[in-house]
């Protein structure tokens, strides 16, 4: 654990929960990094390669195709490799791929020194990734937040944003948000990690963060982690 890593803050919900709209509203007052692992992850295998030495994978990434197994070996593994190859086979980048990938990143975020914490939109998203995250992180240096809001209002709100999902992509991210999130919070909630708030439609969006700002400023993990530092 890097003595110097910035406090890691957690937005967990269902989509269309209002979590973005909320971590955005967090990081602009309080000095947050606003981290989006699945934009990260995405960014390691955008054409041209960062890594020069894995520009001849680009035909392989341009294309949609994936890399052979004996090549990703023969090139020692790369993360650009596996996390192309977890997009194709349309699978979610394993915990074990994308946990260094964004520690290196947060240790990068802490080092330039303009924030007071990272904020992960999303992340994590089932009951193992927290545990295998504070193996990284710190566990005292950590807040998780989570955004409860009904199904009825989530996919209501969903099905009228102007590019939002059409309703089996949404059915199919609610489902699994269904099966995961009762376990997730629950185990964030044993170990003292978790702070709840309500987004149900009946308030505006100003409103539901005036209201999460609010209990956080009782929460004394987050008032010890990011109020009561100044860049």
């Amino acid at each position: 654990m890097d003595t110097n890593m910035l406090p890691i803050i957690s937005v967990i919900g269902a989509n269309a929960s209002g979590k973005t709209t909320l971590s955005w509203k967090l990081a602009e007052e309080f000095d947050l990094y606003l981290l989006d692992i699945e934009e990260l992850l995405r960014s390691m295998v955008e054409l041209p390669l960062a890594n020069k030495a894995l520009r001849h994978l680009e035909d392989y990434i341009r294309y949609n195709e994936l890399i052979p197994e004996e090549l990703v070996e023969q090139l020692g593994s790369p993360d650009e490799a596996l996390i192309h190859n977890s997009y194709v086979r349309k699978k979610r980048v394993p915990i074990d791929i994308a946990l260094p990938v964004l520690q290196r990143k947060c240790a990068q975020i802490s080092k330039e020194g303009n924030h007071r914490g990272i904020l992960f939109d999303g992340f994590p998203r089932v009951a193992g990734q927290p545990k295998a995250a504070l193996e990284f992180f710190d566990e005292e240096s950590y807040l998780a937040i989570f955004v409860h809001c009904p199904e009825e209002v989530a996919r209501s709100r969903s099905l009228s944003y102007p590019i939002g999902d059409d309703d089996p992509v949404f059915e199919f991210k609610l489902a699994f948000h269904r099966e995961n999130l009762p376990q997730l919070v629950q185990m964030l909630e044993a170990g003292g990690l978790l702070v709840k708030t309500l987004n149900d439609g009946s308030v505006t969006i100003d409103e539901a963060y005036a209201s999460l700002v609010a209990i956080l400023s009782e929460n004394k993990i987050w008032n010890e982690l990011i109020v009561s530092k100044s860049r």
